[in-house]
């Protein structure tokens, strides 16, 4: 219960997200975002299929950030959520820093 009393926040951020181990990573849109979780639009994907519990979402970031990061959760409840879309609501369980690359400017030189 008290999660759904905690200060939340509407965002827009475009990002990827990937079920269980699978490597394939998927688009999708942040609508959400909290304390203790994330509302996630999961682009193009039907309501009837089924979907693990385990997701990593990656949120797209400008291309001069060395290090990012994969935020690791669970699905705890799927659904519409406004507009027609269906998304799902992830309570955090952790995150993954991906290996550094080089910046555009460290390229550059």
């Amino acid at each position: 219960m008290e999660r759904r009393r905690e200060s939340r926040h509407s965002i827009e951020r475009c990002a990827s997200y990937r079920l269980g181990t699978s490597a394939e990573w998927r688009a999708c849109r942040v609508v959400e975002m909290g304390t203790t979780g994330i509302v996630v639009e999961l682009i193009g994907l039907r309501d009837d299929r089924p979907l693990c519990s385990d997701i990593a979402v990656k949120f797209e970031l400008p291309e001069d950030v060395v290090v990012h990061f994969e935020l690791l959760g669970r699905i705890c409840r799927r659904g519409w959520i406004s507009e027609g879309r269906f998304g799902v609501w992830i309570e955090f369980r952790g995150f993954r820093l991906s290996e550094p690359r080089p910046s555009r400017s460290l390229a550059a030189a």
